[in-house]
């Protein structure tokens, strides 16, 4: 894979990657958290992933009011399975922000089986569902 360099993102520019995902969710949002629909709320940080200046992947996280971590991310379909993925939750879970909380979750569809495999691979365990019937993995 050639080299990822993620950047903030505007979260209003994720719309923008709407046609990436795959999901069942009430909105045509990223993240797949109950009830969550705010997007410029100052809880929420979004990233993109770029090779050679274009965009291949994006990442969102939302901060509840707990302070516990909710990511999510999507990766532009047709650069799916050369490891993007992986790299650009790596790359996520380093940034001093994310890396100082506690409590994170992803939030996958139970049909995902290649987002399954990176919520493992970066570090998070399985430990339920939400009540759109997605699976959450927390990291630990």
């Amino acid at each position: 894979m050639q080299d990822l360099h993620i950047e903030l993102l505007e979260t209003k520019h994720l719309e923008e990657y709407g046609s990436w995902l795959d999901h069942r969710a009430t909105t045509n949002l990223l993240l797949k958290q109950s009830n969550y629909q705010d997007l410029d709320s100052p809880d929420t940080q979004a990233w993109a992933g770029s090779i050679a200046g274009e965009v291949v992947a994006v990442a969102l996280l939302y901060l509840d009011q707990e302070r516990h971590g909710h990511l999510d991310f999507a990766v532009k379909p047709s650069e799916r399975r050369h490891g993007i993925g992986a790299e650009m939750m790596t790359q996520v879970l380093a940034d001093p922000v994310v890396k100082d909380l506690i409590n994170i979750q992803v939030v996958v569809e139970p049909e995902n089986i290649a987002g399954q495999k990176i919520a493992r691979k970066t570090g998070f365990v399985l430990t339920g569902s939400n009540p759109e019937g997605f699976l959450v993995f927390t990291r630990r």
